[in-house]
């Protein structure tokens, strides 16, 4: 995987070129789950965030904040996940501070 550049030192991206997966690193104390999708998103896009289609319209915000947050009641093995379409992407967050962008293609 490639490094992306990230405009905030708490969500970094990474891109693997031959599955054309992104994958993005956060901080699930300091940085809300949404924040962290849409950054990620943007590097996948090649886009300014504010030229993507609104969060919204794929997943409730609040919902994903509060079951991705760091403060969010654990469960047994200590990650919550949640996985949803956005852009046209497969995106996947998981509160133990990644988020997946997948081709919707993708199997994996």
């Amino acid at each position: 995987m490639t490094a992306e550049p990230s405009d905030d030192e708490d969500v970094t991206v990474s891109r693997d070129p031959e599955t054309d997966t992104y994958r993005a690193t956060f901080d699930s104390a300091t940085v809300e789950p949404t924040v962290a999708v849409v950054r990620a998103m943007a590097a996948a896009e090649a886009a300014d965030p504010s030229d993507l289609d609104p969060l919204h319209e794929a997943v409730d915000p609040d919902s994903l904040d509060r079951i991705c947050s760091e403060d969010a009641p654990p469960r047994r093995d200590g990650n919550r996940t949640v996985e949803f379409t956005y852009q046209g992407r497969r995106v996947t967050v998981e509160s133990l501070g990644f988020v997946e962008i997948h081709p919707l293609d993708d199997e994996t």
